[in-house]
């Protein structure tokens, strides 16, 4: 099972694939990406069930926004840090999701990129999050919303 969110272009996306839950609360997954035209190094993402439930909250909050926007930056930090999804809406439409990576063990290999999507394919993941991530909702941590850290 995967979960993609793909570009209003077809061009770029974010891929999450090869998700496993070890035990009752250890997650690991891959995640690929094509953002401005290159394919990105993959990244290894281990997660323990907070933030695997705040990953799910993050994509759920913006699914529900999508189509009408919302104030300032939503963000979302992989447990490790090594990804970092900030998505941004005015509601006119288009989904902005600004995309920074980072790879162990050292942290020296870094990319940014910015991808645009439709609130559709926002809902299609956000739905297809709570498959992937086997949880029936997310629960973002505290004040990690709009900037706040």
């Amino acid at each position: 099972m995967n979960a993609i969110l793909w570009s209003d272009d077809g061009v770029a996306r974010i891929e999450f694939e090869n998700g496993t839950l070890h035990g009752d609360d250890y997650f690991t997954c891959t995640v690929r990406m094509v953002i401005d035209g290159e394919e990105w190094e993959p990244i290894n993402l281990e997660m323990i069930e907070p933030y695997r439930a705040d990953m799910l909250g993050f994509f759920e909050e913006i699914a529900r926004g999508a189509a009408r926007g919302w104030d300032g930056e939503n963000r979302w930090v992989s447990e490790f840090s090594q990804l970092h999804l900030t998505a941004l809406s005015s509601g006119t439409g288009t989904v902005t999701m600004r995309v920074y990576a980072r790879w162990k063990p050292d942290y020296e290999s870094e990319r940014r990129g910015v991808m645009e999507v439709s609130p559709e394919a926002v809902e299609r993941l956000g739905e297809r999050m709570r498959h992937f991530l086997r949880m029936e909702t997310g629960h973002r941590f505290r004040g990690v919303r709009n900037g706040a850290a």
